[in-house]
């Protein structure tokens, strides 16, 4: 998603905040940052090859994955 305003973290971060106070509810953060673009990937075969390449290192630690923190 491309919103109108690109301010950076800081911005989603004061609205994480105001969340956090009760200020705010999460159907608020449309107004807080609308979106001007969705944007979305095209799809291609090779993604799903590459998503199992990626997932394999990950399936194969994933036991261990909690004592390596």
């Amino acid at each position: 998603m491309v919103c109108e305003k690109v301010t950076g973290a800081s911005y989603d971060d004061a609205f994480l905040a105001t969340l956090a106070i009760g200020a705010a509810n999460r159907a608020d953060f449309a107004d807080w940052t609308p979106v001007q673009e969705a944007v979305w990937a095209k799809p291609d075969p090779i993604y799903k090859t590459h998503y199992a390449l990626f997932r394999r290192p990950y399936e194969q630690t994933k036991n261990i994955a909690r004592y390596l923190v």
